[in-house]
C-alpha cells in the first residue's frame, strides 16, 4: 500500500477527509485517484515522504510553496 499518499498505518488523513465530509465514504490510499472524480486531488508541497511534517526543513517548505503557487497559477483550481 505504500507508494500512495498518507498510506502508513495509523495515518489520520483518510479518516479525517471522510469525517469532514469531503468523501462519501472512507477511501483507501490506493484510491487516491478517485478524489479527482470528486473534484479535488492531492498535491505535494515537498517531493519526499516523511513520517511527520516536523522532519521538513524551512528551506524545503519555502521551495515547495513556490512550486505550489506555480501549480495553482497553471491549473487554476
Amino acid at each position: 500500500m505504500l507508494g500512495h499518499h498518507f498510506a502508513r498505518p495509523g495515518n489520520r488523513f483518510w479518516p479525517t477527509l471522510h469525517a469532514a465530509g469531503f468523501t462519501p465514504r472512507l477511501y483507501l490510499p490506493e484510491e487516491e485517484s478517485s478524489l479527482l472524480d470528486l473534484g479535488f486531488g492531492i498535491t505535494n508541497v515537498v517531493d519526499r515522504a516523511t513520517a511527520n511534517a516536523a522532519e521538513l526543513s524551512a528551506v524545503e517548505l519555502k521551495e515547495g510553496a513556490v512550486k505550489l503557487v506555480e501549480k495553482v497559477k497553471a491549473y487554476q483550481p
